[in-house]
């Protein structure tokens, strides 16, 4: 896309961010809005008020809050609520994650709303509309130029967070008020039309997995030769089978989340770790994904060679999220607790690793 230059530019002043136009400026977050983390939880009391709670989903997912949204009931101190309220113009910012990317993933207020605050794992940043716009605000957000800045300052091994400084520190390119209405209304229409093919292709994508699982599930059940001979299985759901096939539970094919595990002498050396966006629905999972094996060894699942992950809750569940673990180092690693672990009766269990 050919974005018509400005006639003149100038230094930024900040090395990563290179040249602006003349007239923009450079910074800091806290010198044009309010920044606060909200310590709201989920919990309702007895001697709280109650309000509705704007969680870290309707966020994450959503570009903007809006009525439409279904908002969690909770309670919250008449401190809080007066602290952690949403107007319109906010913007409302993740600031924990399982990956550094999903670190400050904005959204903004659209509307006013009533009793509605702002929750937990979330940064309420109220901007100083003298100086920029709620609008153009959330795009500063959404550029990884300048969202880079968070993925650099998250702290974290298996979940990555930020605290209030960096977010404060962060740094902030400002055109005129008139300009930044301009570069907005440009990206809304831009943007708009991106979201549309992207639905389109959402459609087509859907359809292909749909494809996909029939054909897996067709396979698996009936085989590879159209005119094998075929029996009665016993499930009406499976139908039927080719001869000489069995069904048979799958306890008695399987340990389902087996007991033991390898250790290591070193516990700074990295295993691999797998929390559950690193295993995609195509059976796929990536192979450089680590933590240290002290950080992970207690409180997360547990998994060695040939091992099949099946995600256990929806919606990853539903979408058949799973892999099968192979040339893993040190022959094992780890994972969220969400996923369940299939071992094949034939494989062979050791329980010590001494790299």
């Amino acid at each position: 896309m050919k974005i018509k230059p400005y006639p003149k530019y100038k230094d930024s002043g900040i090395q990563w961010i290179g040249e602006i136009p003349e007239g923009w400026e450079v910074r800091k977050l806290k010198y044009i809005a309010l920044i606060r983390i909200s310590n709201i939880d989920k919990k309702s009391k007895p001697d709280e008020e109650e309000v509705l709670l704007c969680n870290y989903n309707e966020v994450y997912n959503n570009e903007s809050i809006t009525s439409n949204l279904s908002f969690m009931h909770a309670t919250a101190t008449i401190e809080q609520i007066n602290k952690f309220s949403i107007k319109k113009g906010d913007i409302i910012i993740t600031k924990d994650s399982e990956t550094p990317e999903d670190i400050a993933v904005p959204s903004l207020v659209e509307e006013n709303l009533n009793n509605i605050v702002c929750g937990y794992h979330l940064a309420l940043i109220r901007p100083n509309e003298s100086k920029i716009k709620g609008e153009f605000l959330l795009r500063i957000f959404q550029s990884r130029k300048i969202n880079d800045q968070f993925v650099i300052s998250a702290n974290g091994v298996t979940r990555f967070g930020i605290s209030i400084y960096p977010i404060k520190n962060s740094f902030v390119i400002i055109p005129q008020l008139p300009e930044q209405v301009v570069i907005t209304n440009f990206l809304d229409k831009k943007t708009a039309k991106i979201d549309a093919l992207i639905e389109k292709d959402k459609q087509l994508i859907e359809l292909l997995k749909e494809k996909r699982t029939a054909l897996i599930n067709y396979v698996v059940t009936k085989g590879l030769n159209p005119k094998a001979k075929m029996k009665d299985s016993g499930i009406d759901w499976i139908g039927d089978i080719p001869e000489g096939w069995e069904v048979k539970r799958l306890r008695f094919n399987v340990n389902v989340n087996p007991s033991g595990k390898k250790v290591l002498s070193n516990p700074k050396l990295k295993v691999t770790f797998l929390p559950m966006e690193k295993v995609s629905e195509n059976g796929q999972y990536d192979k450089e994904s680590e933590a240290e094996y002290q950080d992970v060894s207690s409180g997360y699942t547990y998994f060695e060679n040939n091992d099949v992950l099946v995600a256990k809750i929806t919606p990853c569940f539903e979408n058949g999220k799973g892999t099968l673990v192979t040339d893993l180092k040190y022959g094992f690693g780890f994972g969220t607790t969400e996923f369940h672990v299939l071992r094949s009766h034939n494989h062979v269990e050791t329980l010590r690793a001494s790299p």
